[in-house]
Protein backbone atom coordinates (compact mmCIF):
# COMPACT_ATOMS: atom_id res chain seq x y z
CA UNK A 1 0.00 0.00 0.00
CA UNK A 2 2.95 2.32 0.66
CA UNK A 3 4.21 1.77 -2.37
CA UNK A 4 2.02 2.17 -4.34
CA UNK A 5 1.14 6.28 -2.63
CA UNK A 6 4.55 6.60 -3.02
CA UNK A 7 4.12 5.72 -7.17
CA UNK A 8 1.04 8.75 -7.05
CA UNK A 9 3.10 11.00 -5.02
CA UNK A 10 6.13 10.62 -7.29
CA UNK A 11 4.04 11.46 -10.84
CA UNK A 12 2.39 14.20 -9.38
CA UNK A 13 5.17 15.15 -8.75
CA UNK A 14 6.71 15.08 -12.25
CA UNK A 15 4.01 16.50 -14.11
CA UNK A 16 3.85 19.67 -12.18
CA UNK A 17 7.68 20.05 -12.77
CA UNK A 18 7.36 19.50 -16.34
CA UNK A 19 6.77 23.28 -18.24
CA UNK A 20 3.27 23.79 -19.21
CA UNK A 21 1.94 24.83 -22.48
CA UNK A 22 0.20 27.91 -22.01
CA UNK A 23 -0.60 28.77 -25.86
CA UNK A 24 -3.89 28.90 -27.30
CA UNK A 25 -4.58 26.59 -30.43
CA UNK A 26 -7.16 28.98 -32.68
CA UNK A 27 -9.15 26.25 -35.41
CA UNK A 28 -9.66 27.73 -38.18
CA UNK A 29 -13.49 28.13 -39.68
CA UNK A 30 -14.43 25.54 -42.42
CA UNK A 31 -15.33 28.10 -45.47
CA UNK A 32 -19.13 29.34 -45.31
CA UNK A 33 -21.14 30.02 -48.59
CA UNK A 34 -24.25 31.64 -49.50
CA UNK A 35 -26.56 33.06 -52.64
CA UNK A 36 -25.43 36.82 -53.23
CA UNK A 37 -27.54 39.10 -55.72
CA UNK A 38 -29.82 42.38 -55.41
CA UNK A 39 -32.76 42.64 -57.86
CA UNK A 40 -35.97 44.17 -58.64
CA UNK A 41 -38.93 41.67 -57.44
CA UNK A 42 -40.54 39.54 -59.81
CA UNK A 43 -38.58 40.95 -62.47
CA UNK A 44 -34.59 40.60 -61.81
CA UNK A 45 -32.96 36.97 -61.57
CA UNK A 46 -32.15 37.71 -58.01
CA UNK A 47 -35.93 37.56 -57.04
CA UNK A 48 -36.51 33.84 -58.57
CA UNK A 49 -35.07 30.23 -57.19
CA UNK A 50 -31.04 30.37 -57.14
CA UNK A 51 -30.08 27.07 -57.84
CA UNK A 52 -27.67 25.41 -55.68
CA UNK A 53 -25.59 24.18 -58.78
CA UNK A 54 -25.21 27.14 -60.79
CA UNK A 55 -24.09 29.18 -57.87
CA UNK A 56 -21.20 27.02 -57.36
CA UNK A 57 -20.45 26.59 -61.26
CA UNK A 58 -20.52 29.82 -61.67
CA UNK A 59 -18.78 31.83 -59.43
CA UNK A 60 -17.67 29.71 -55.87
CA UNK A 61 -15.13 32.75 -55.31
CA UNK A 62 -17.92 34.89 -54.91
CA UNK A 63 -20.68 33.13 -52.92
CA UNK A 64 -17.78 32.58 -49.88
CA UNK A 65 -18.63 34.65 -46.97
CA UNK A 66 -15.86 36.45 -45.16
CA UNK A 67 -13.94 34.34 -42.52
CA UNK A 68 -14.47 35.27 -39.14
CA UNK A 69 -18.02 37.41 -39.21
CA UNK A 70 -21.20 35.70 -38.05
CA UNK A 71 -21.96 32.77 -40.35
CA UNK A 72 -25.34 32.29 -42.08
CA UNK A 73 -27.16 33.38 -44.77
CA UNK A 74 -30.34 35.99 -45.33
CA UNK A 75 -32.83 36.98 -47.97
CA UNK A 76 -34.05 40.42 -47.70
CA UNK A 77 -37.24 41.88 -49.41
CA UNK A 78 -37.58 45.98 -49.10
CA UNK A 79 -39.52 47.98 -51.28
CA UNK A 80 -39.42 45.64 -54.50
CA UNK A 81 -35.77 44.90 -53.96
CA UNK A 82 -34.60 41.67 -53.16
CA UNK A 83 -30.97 41.00 -51.25
CA UNK A 84 -29.33 37.60 -50.73
CA UNK A 85 -26.06 37.64 -48.74
CA UNK A 86 -24.08 36.65 -45.85
CA UNK A 87 -24.89 37.38 -42.48
CA UNK A 88 -21.62 38.55 -41.55
CA UNK A 89 -21.70 41.78 -44.24
CA UNK A 90 -24.11 43.42 -42.03
CA UNK A 91 -27.12 43.94 -43.82
CA UNK A 92 -29.28 42.62 -41.64
CA UNK A 93 -28.11 44.71 -38.30
CA UNK A 94 -30.57 47.45 -40.07
CA UNK A 95 -33.36 45.29 -42.13
CA UNK A 96 -35.35 42.97 -41.98
CA UNK A 97 -34.11 39.48 -43.23
CA UNK A 98 -35.13 36.28 -43.21
CA UNK A 99 -31.53 33.92 -41.54
CA UNK A 100 -30.73 30.30 -42.02
CA UNK A 101 -27.36 28.36 -41.42
CA UNK A 102 -26.73 26.27 -43.93
CA UNK A 103 -24.48 26.78 -47.26
CA UNK A 104 -26.57 28.05 -49.67
CA UNK A 105 -29.45 27.98 -47.86
CA UNK A 106 -30.65 31.33 -48.92
CA UNK A 107 -32.26 30.20 -52.44
CA UNK A 108 -36.20 30.07 -52.51
CA UNK A 109 -37.63 32.25 -54.76
CA UNK A 110 -39.47 35.65 -53.70
CA UNK A 111 -41.52 36.34 -56.62
CA UNK A 112 -44.90 37.14 -56.68
CA UNK A 113 -47.31 35.62 -58.49
CA UNK A 114 -51.06 34.49 -58.06
CA UNK A 115 -53.61 32.85 -60.84
CA UNK A 116 -56.97 31.25 -60.83
CA UNK A 117 -57.03 27.77 -60.17
CA UNK A 118 -59.55 25.52 -60.91
CA UNK A 119 -61.26 22.99 -63.58
CA UNK A 120 -64.95 22.90 -64.74
CA UNK A 121 -65.31 19.07 -64.51
CA UNK A 122 -66.36 17.98 -61.72
CA UNK A 123 -64.68 14.89 -61.85
CA UNK A 124 -61.53 16.59 -61.30
CA UNK A 125 -59.85 18.12 -57.82
CA UNK A 126 -60.24 21.75 -57.91
CA UNK A 127 -63.50 21.69 -59.13
CA UNK A 128 -65.37 25.61 -58.92
CA UNK A 129 -69.01 25.38 -60.82
CA UNK A 130 -67.68 29.07 -61.60
CA UNK A 131 -64.78 28.14 -63.59
CA UNK A 132 -66.15 27.98 -66.89
CA UNK A 133 -68.16 31.14 -67.43
CA UNK A 134 -67.62 33.45 -64.25
CA UNK A 135 -63.73 32.67 -63.43
CA UNK A 136 -63.68 36.35 -62.09
CA UNK A 137 -65.56 35.27 -58.95
CA UNK A 138 -62.61 32.80 -58.42
CA UNK A 139 -60.40 33.85 -55.89
CA UNK A 140 -56.47 33.89 -57.11
CA UNK A 141 -53.90 31.69 -55.02
CA UNK A 142 -49.91 31.96 -54.93
CA UNK A 143 -48.13 30.19 -57.48
CA UNK A 144 -45.45 30.76 -55.87
CA UNK A 145 -42.74 27.31 -54.85
CA UNK A 146 -39.64 27.13 -53.39
CA UNK A 147 -37.83 26.71 -56.76
CA UNK A 148 -39.93 29.18 -58.98
CA UNK A 149 -38.47 30.45 -61.92
CA UNK A 150 -38.63 33.27 -63.64
CA UNK A 151 -40.11 30.96 -66.98
CA UNK A 152 -43.01 30.06 -64.33
CA UNK A 153 -44.26 33.25 -64.41
CA UNK A 154 -47.61 33.89 -65.81
CA UNK A 155 -51.37 32.24 -65.55
CA UNK A 156 -53.40 30.36 -68.69
CA UNK A 157 -56.60 29.17 -69.01
CA UNK A 158 -56.84 26.09 -71.42
CA UNK A 159 -59.78 24.32 -72.98
CA UNK A 160 -58.61 20.60 -72.62
CA UNK A 161 -59.90 16.73 -72.75
CA UNK A 162 -58.74 13.62 -71.11
CA UNK A 163 -59.14 10.64 -73.02
CA UNK A 164 -59.58 8.07 -70.42
CA UNK A 165 -63.21 9.40 -69.71
CA UNK A 166 -63.72 11.45 -72.68
CA UNK A 167 -64.11 14.67 -70.93
CA UNK A 168 -64.13 18.27 -72.19
CA UNK A 169 -63.25 20.68 -69.71
CA UNK A 170 -61.68 24.14 -68.72
CA UNK A 171 -58.63 24.44 -66.89
CA UNK A 172 -57.06 27.65 -65.26
CA UNK A 173 -53.76 27.42 -63.12
CA UNK A 174 -50.33 28.78 -63.16
CA UNK A 175 -48.00 28.32 -65.96
CA UNK A 176 -45.65 25.51 -64.14
CA UNK A 177 -48.53 23.38 -64.41
CA UNK A 178 -48.48 24.15 -68.02
CA UNK A 179 -46.32 20.86 -69.09
CA UNK A 180 -49.04 18.43 -67.27
CA UNK A 181 -51.62 20.47 -69.64
CA UNK A 182 -52.73 17.90 -73.02
CA UNK A 183 -51.42 19.65 -76.25
CA UNK A 184 -49.66 22.10 -74.73
CA UNK A 185 -48.49 23.62 -77.65
CA UNK A 186 -51.83 25.12 -78.81
CA UNK A 187 -50.90 27.95 -75.83
CA UNK A 188 -47.92 28.85 -77.36
CA UNK A 189 -50.19 29.79 -80.89
CA UNK A 190 -51.18 33.12 -81.23
CA UNK A 191 -54.03 32.36 -83.95
CA UNK A 192 -55.67 29.53 -81.25
CA UNK A 193 -57.69 30.73 -78.64
CA UNK A 194 -58.39 27.69 -77.32
CA UNK A 195 -55.62 28.14 -74.58
CA UNK A 196 -54.36 31.67 -73.33
CA UNK A 197 -51.30 32.65 -71.26
CA UNK A 198 -51.01 36.18 -69.25
CA UNK A 199 -48.51 37.63 -66.89
CA UNK A 200 -50.82 39.56 -64.31
CA UNK A 201 -52.07 38.40 -61.27
CA UNK A 202 -55.16 36.77 -61.59
CA UNK A 203 -55.26 37.41 -65.22
CA UNK A 204 -56.48 33.94 -66.51
CA UNK A 205 -60.52 34.70 -66.93
CA UNK A 206 -60.51 34.05 -70.66
CA UNK A 207 -63.19 32.63 -72.65
CA UNK A 208 -61.62 29.40 -74.40
CA UNK A 209 -64.86 27.43 -75.52
CA UNK A 210 -67.13 25.25 -74.16
CA UNK A 211 -69.12 28.24 -72.12
CA UNK A 212 -72.40 29.29 -72.29
CA UNK A 213 -71.40 31.51 -74.91
CA UNK A 214 -73.70 30.64 -78.48
CA UNK A 215 -70.75 30.11 -80.81
CA UNK A 216 -68.40 27.46 -80.59
CA UNK A 217 -64.37 27.30 -81.19
CA UNK A 218 -62.63 25.37 -84.03
CA UNK A 219 -60.77 23.83 -80.98
CA UNK A 220 -64.12 22.94 -79.30
CA UNK A 221 -64.90 21.40 -82.44
CA UNK A 222 -61.74 18.89 -82.84
CA UNK A 223 -61.49 17.73 -79.04
CA UNK A 224 -65.19 17.16 -79.22
CA UNK A 225 -64.27 14.52 -82.69
CA UNK A 226 -60.80 13.36 -80.74
CA UNK A 227 -63.21 12.26 -78.01
CA UNK A 228 -65.76 10.58 -80.28
CA UNK A 229 -63.09 8.69 -82.48
CA UNK A 230 -61.52 7.42 -79.56
CA UNK A 231 -64.50 6.03 -78.04
CA UNK A 232 -66.16 3.99 -80.93
CA UNK A 233 -62.93 3.45 -83.03
CA UNK A 234 -60.13 3.06 -80.84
Amino acid sequence: MRIIIFVIVLLTILHTSLPQDTSTTTQTPYPHHCHKCEGRQNIDHCSFYQPLNESIISDSDHTLCEEGTRRGCYISVEDGIVRRGCLGDGYCDTHECEECGLHYCNGESKAIMSCISCVSHPRYGGYDENCQDNAKKIEPTSCVTYGFRKEDMGCFSILTNDTRYNDIYVFRGCNHYLPYVNDVHRCFDENDHSCVICMEDGCNTHYVGLGAKVYPTVALLMLALSSILNKYYL
